[in-house]
């Protein structure tokens, strides 16, 4: 104070301020702030006085440093800054009296003071430095006195405007709720007065930095429910569902000027509720203003809101006085909007199929007429429930093309091509048969083929995608796969998808495959499903029965059209193949296995081969007349497909497959999930006989409920992969110049060499033997050790152009050498076999194509020394008897 008590100034007063008497002495008082809170920098703000002189009005801005040595002596040097002039008002810093020019001043808004504006009032962890500092330079009773506090930056803004600071603000956000209930701080006002006095902050135990607040730096976080990064006591929505707190507080009751904010004055009305005393309209422990589904009625409070606009009043669809978000049914027809929501009508339609009865009432309210099956046991129509699968979710694409039915032409177009490919002399009759299948196809017809798991036809693929592999001239394969799967085809409603009803509960499928090698790069095949045991309920009945039934038959062939082995990196290798495929509607259509008409299409096969990990991408069509079962309407389709193998224990030929497939039909292309069924499949696969036979087991699920998705899904396949075929020899006689003697198909002589009847493989740049090469390997050292007239052998490496000319000399040898050694180890004798490399110097075909170079990448047996062999001689292996021609030696 000034130091005249008669002589209080109003604001002062109007405080609740003392005045102390002046002592007469030399005195001084300060009140220092600093934004930084370091005190051990210039202040940014230093209001007082020291020793009785006259003051200026106004109020200044101390610009030097007060160094810590008592007040008096800090004052005596220039304890004045610059004046900042009259926008903090004089009422800030005033001295009524200058005949006793003591000051009294009042700090009525930080904002007003200079370096307020370098405060962020987000930062948790900054804070403020508060100093007062008092004392007498006689030291004639009063001491001196320093006191310093670091309060929160937040402390001293004012969020809501209404010019009282957070600190002193019982309403940070003025929603009527205090900011002691938003903070769950109710425990620590034990007098329930809005305010946390010090004592009551000290007494918690929750300030354990002894700053007077219970802040960050305390460990303690203040509630954000809808975590946007404003707490609670500043959010007017906590919650974030677009309705104030001010409603969902019911405090819109004290607001008497309509302005959707609670004032000081009209705050003092509300009182000071818990959160457990706030509305909570479903009883959950959430007060509303934190709930974001007030009324539990399974409908956000966002959407019950109505108008975005968090100003505008929620809305109450039934004029019930009680607003939708807090209605458990909002349009009042006696239905509860939970119901609502699981049967597929509208909450907010009282009558959602038009027909004059209200929802609750209607036995059909989703449609006037009759159920679509007795045994559902809700409310439904065919208008409103769909044919799907039983997977986790469906997806939505873009709408795109609609497709007539050009399955005929397409068809005819894609089998000519494989016609022409082939070997002219059989164009004739293969057109005939191509031709054939295509008058078989009907006209328009209705029906559901719900089957996804069809395995490969030439079983060199995953599950059921296609890797670009084709089988070796004359080769031959044989697979068998048998899988279960639950719920592949249900009744669900539109809405939701919420499973009403199963059609198929499951199906026990069992397919049989062949496939015979046409050349190196053409294959054909041959799919037979059946399923001995499924359980059908039909629409209409309540009573499912198993039964057994046919699937469509297939005929399909993959063309290889392209091979590619990065110069740079022989680990990498890719290829391209397609795979046109055509099936007879040999199935059930009433069973769900089956097309009533001939369906078709074509796949495109991708492999990407990076050392021993394979990426297999697949990407088609399937031509089929629209086919339709109430709300599932199928056209014609885009197939896809990703999947990766990558063996995971070698020594036992043990890999892992695992791939994605599905489908999208071009009528509405995507935009229904029940139309895009999509399947993930994993699964493990066991090689025997040197990975001629294989084994597989797995299980997947369905991903969207497109049809035909199950909940579940296991199989196991068994496949062989049998060696070329021999081309049988017409004619032939004694006299004949060649001896041929073939070993178990892998191997034969003829003239001077033993010629191997498949190509032996070896890993990537190195000299190591695939497995898949053993048996060649051995068959030829068996020959060797069947026929003694063999003297000696030598083995013979070549490579193609691509490295230098001694890499390529030195791979051959290296090559060479690990096939006498592997002859050698399955007992022939050493003398007998020697080898070397001829590197890149007598190419058999052209090194500009992918083929050329496969062909010049081998290994050859020149027979150099024979034991004489009379003529007519007979010679014998274990398994055959091939009678020797005459020859001169």
């Amino acid at each position: 104070g000034d130091g005249d008590p008669g002589g209080t100034s109003a604001i002062l007063a109007g405080e609740a301020g003392a005045d102390i008497a002046n002592i007469g002495v030399d005195e001084a008082f300060a009140f220092i702030v600093d934004f930084d809170a370091n005190f051990a920098t210039t202040p940014n703000v230093v209001a007082g006085v020291s020793f009785p002189r006259s003051l200026p009005t106004g109020y200044r801005v101390r610009e030097v440093f007060l160094p810590d040595l008592g007040l008096v002596a800090a004052f005596l040097d220039g304890y004045y800054g610059n004046e900042i002039g009259a926008t903090a008002g004089s009422g800030v810093f005033a001295s009524p009296s200058p005949s006793q020019p003591h000051l009294e001043f009042t700090i009525v808004g930080f904002s007003q003071l200079p370096g307020f504006d370098t405060l962020d009032p987000n930062d948790p962890d900054q804070t403020v430095g508060l100093a007062f500092r008092a004392g007498s330079g006689a030291d004639a009773g009063i001491g001196d006195e320093i006191i310093e506090m670091f309060p929160s930056a937040q402390d001293f803004f004012d969020d809501d405007g209404d010019d009282i600071p957070n600190e002193f603000d019982p309403d940070s956000d003025n929603d009527g709720i205090s900011d002691v209930t938003e903070r769950d701080l109710e425990d620590v006002d034990t007098n329930n007065d809005c305010f946390l006095s010090p004592d009551e902050i000290l007494a918690s135990g929750l300030d354990t930095d002894m700053d007077g607040d219970i802040d960050i730096n305390d460990g303690y976080i203040s509630a954000d429910t809808d975590n946007d990064g404003n707490p609670d006591f500043l959010d007017t929505d906590a919650d974030g569902d677009t309705i104030l707190d001010i409603h969902e507080a019911d405090t819109v009751n004290f607001d008497d000027n309509d302005d959707l904010t609670i004032t000081p004055d009209e705050f003092g009305d509300v009182g000071c509720p818990t959160n457990d005393e706030l509305p909570d309209t479903d009883g959950d422990d959430t007060p509303d203003y934190r709930d974001l589904d007030t009324d539990g009625d399974g409908i956000p409070d966002e959407d019950e809101a109505g108008d975005d606009d968090p100003q505008t009043p929620p809305v109450d669809t039934d004029d019930d006085d009680l607003p939708d978000y807090r209605d458990p049914d909002s349009d009042g027809d006696g239905l509860p909007d939970d119901e609502e929501i699981d049967i597929g009508t509208d909450p907010l339609d009282p009558d959602t199929d038009d027909d004059g009865l209200l929802d609750g009432v209607d036995q059909d309210p989703l449609f006037p007429g009759d159920g679509l099956d007795p045994d559902i046991g809700v409310p439904n129509s065919g208008a409103n429930v769909q044919v799907q699968g039983s997977g986790f979710a469906g997806c939505t694409l873009n709408k795109g093309l609609q497709s007539g039915n050009h399955t005929a032409v397409i068809m005819l177009v894609l089998m000519a091509l494989g016609v022409f490919m082939m070997r002219r002399k059989q164009t004739v009759l293969r057109a005939v048969f191509f031709f054939s299948i295509l008058v078989l196809m009907p006209a328009q017809s209705y029906a559901l083929n719900a089957e996804q798991f069809k395995p490969t036809f030439d079983n060199l693929g995953l599950f059921n995608l296609y890797d670009a592999r084709t089988l070796q001239k004359r080769a031959w394969s044989a697979g068998a796969s048998l899988s279960f799967a639950q719920n592949p085809v249900e009744l669900g409603l539109i809405s939701t998808g919420q499973r009403l009803d199963s059609l198929v509960d499951y199906h026990v499928g069992m397919t049989l495959t062949g496939a015979y090698g046409i050349n190196d790069w053409i294959t054909v095949g041959l799919v037979v499903p059946f399923f001995p045991n499924l359980k059908i309920e039909p629409v209409g009945t309540s009573v499912g029965t198993s039964s057994a039934a046919f699937g469509d038959i297939g005929l399909a062939g993959k063309f290889r059209l392209w091979d590619y082995t990065m110069q740079s990196n022989e680990n990498i290798q890719m290829a391209v193949a397609v795979i046109p495929y055509v099936n007879f509607p040999t199935g059930s259509t009433s069973k769900f296995t089956g097309d009533k008409s001939l369906t078709g299409g074509v796949r495109g096969a991708y492999e990407l081969n990076i050392g021993v990990n394979k990426v297999v991408g697949n990407l088609g069509l399937r031509l089929r007349q629209k086919e339709t079962l109430f709300n599932l309407a199928i056209g014609q389709e885009l197939l896809y497909g990703v999947g990766f193998q990558r063996p995971i224990w070698q020594p036992w030929d043990l890999h892992v497959l695992t791939e994605m497939n599905g489908s999208t039909t071009f009528n509405g292309f995507g935009s229904r999930a029940n139309r895009s069924p999509l399947e993930w499949l994993l699964g493990a696969r066991k090689g025997f006989l040197e990975s001629r036979l294989q084994a597989t087991l797995g299980a997947g699920f369905g991903i969207t409920n497109g049809y035909g998705s199950p909940d579940y899904r296991v199989f196991a396949m068994v496949n062989y992969q049998g060696a070329p075929i021999k081309k049988r020899v017409r004619g032939g006689s004694t006299s004949t110049t060649e001896k041929r003697v073939t070993y178990k198909s892998y191997v034969r002589l003829e003239g001077g060499q033993i010629v191997i009847l498949e190509p032996i493989h070896f890993e990537t740049a190195r000299w190591k033997i695939l497995p898949e090469s053993q048996p060649v390997v051995k068959a030829v050292a068996n020959l060797m050790r069947g026929q003694p007239w063999i003297r000696h052998v030598v083995v013979e490496g070549h490579t193609d152009h691509r490295g230098s000319d001694q890499y390529n000399l030195n791979l051959s040898a290296n090559r060479a050498n690990e096939v006498r050694l592997a002859l050698i180890k399955h007992g022939v004798e050493k003398s007998r076999v020697s080898s070397r490399g001829m590197g890149e110097q007598q190419p058999i075909k052209t090194n500009k194509t992918v083929e050329g170079m496969a062909k010049n990448r081998r290994v050859e047996f020149h027979i150099v020394e024979v034991q004489k062999i009379n003529e007519k001689e007979e010679v014998t292996e274990k398994t055959e008897k091939v009678t020797k021609s005459k020859r001169k030696r």
